[in-house]
């Protein structure tokens, strides 16, 4: 049996899922599996956009996730455009080269976002799917690229 912050996450993305179904929205669907992120694919092994609820820090967030073989190598490349990327998407991104992991991150953050407030999930689902479309149009041709 699952604890209640999983499955308030899990109902969280799938009245995310819902949303994207309803609104015809042009953005992949993401793979329910976990409770606290989900992703969305770009195409190319090893890169992934993730949505992500933290319900102890109480934040949500949108990360481009690469866990490949030459992680490091693959992040350094994206770095260089950093500031076209950052210009083109309109965010100040989080550049998170986890020297001492295998993989390494880029990431979008929205603090004093608490999932236990039901009555702001609209707006956060909103939140998610803009970010994750910028996202999207931001990397997936720089990933396909790589």
């Amino acid at each position: 049996m699952s604890s209640p912050t999983t499955q308030l996450q899990r109902f969280y993305w799938s009245s995310l899922v819902s949303y994207l179904d309803e609104n015809d929205l042009d953005l992949r669907r993401p793979r329910v599996q976990s409770a606290g992120w989900v992703p969305i694919s770009l195409g190319r092994s090893g890169f992934k956009i993730c949505l992500k609820v933290n319900t102890v820090a109480q934040n949500i967030a949108v990360e481009l996730y690469i866990d490949h073989q030459d992680a490091q190598l693959m992040f350094n490349k994206l770095k260089l455009d950093q500031a076209t990327i950052e210009q083109e998407t309109g965010l100040t991104l989080d550049w998170q080269e986890l020297p001492n992991r295998h993989a390494c991150r880029i990431e979008f953050v929205r603090d004093n976002s608490s999932l236990s407030e039901q009555s702001l999930w609209p707006e956060y689902i909103k939140w998610h799917i803009e970010v994750a479309t910028k996202f999207y149009q931001a990397f997936e041709r720089r990933v396909l690229a790589l």
